[in-house]
């Protein structure tokens, strides 16, 4: 009966961290504000009012905002995360051992800072992309703002010759791949010593 319960649990926090998925991506389109009658923006409206005050009290944590992009969704979600999993382990096994809960801290951990990994490497092949393309517009030049001195130190570390900018992005998203593989290739070997 207990374990039906923490199951339970532990499927609505999933649900509820898709739910919250589904409204992060609604949200790049800016779909709320449409008054057209549509029912999707009725559907949208839904999906805000019931994810919005959770995610809310993410968006007090300072460390969370890295310049124009806001992570505290993710940090909600890694929450959920955390929590789903931890009610699973008890749904499935009935109990709770430290190794367990290590093993889910740095899981949950790594996985919130491979997702930002990912998303800053997905946003470097897009900009590389469009310098190629010789392509430039604000949204760019406000990325650009942030991403130049970062690409050039990281750049800096490996030669000490001027190089371009687009060298430097090519060099930061390389190193990137390989630190986001690396560290998981390592937390994986931890977990099968453990």
């Amino acid at each position: 009966m207990l374990k039906a319960l923490f199951g339970i649990i532990a499927l609505s926090l999933s649900v509820y961290s898709f739910i919250i998925f589904v409204r992060i991506l609604f949200s790049w389109f800016n779909l709320k504000n449409i008054n057209n009658g549509f029912t999707q923006s009725k559907i949208v409206s839904f999906l805000y009012s019931i994810t919005d005050p959770y995610l809310d009290w993410f968006k007090r944590f300072k460390f969370s905002q890295i310049g124009m992009i806001d992570f505290s969704p993710l940090l909600g979600i890694g929450v959920l995360y955390f929590f789903s999993n931890l009610f699973a382990q008890i749904a499935t096994t009935g109990v709770l051992s430290i190794s367990f809960i290590i093993k889910l801290v740095i899981s949950t951990v790594w996985s919130l800072i491979s997702s930002v990994i990912f998303i800053f490497i997905i946003l470097l092949a897009i900009r590389i992309i469009f310098i190629q393309l010789n392509k430039y517009s604000q949204f760019f030049y406000a990325i650009d703002g942030y991403l130049e001195s970062i690409a050039r130190r990281f750049s800096n570390l490996f030669t000490k010759k001027f190089t371009s900018y687009k060298i430097n992005l090519l060099i930061l998203v390389s190193g990137l791949i390989i630190c986001r593989f690396g560290i998981q290739f390592l937390i994986n070997l931890l977990f099968k010593l453990f």
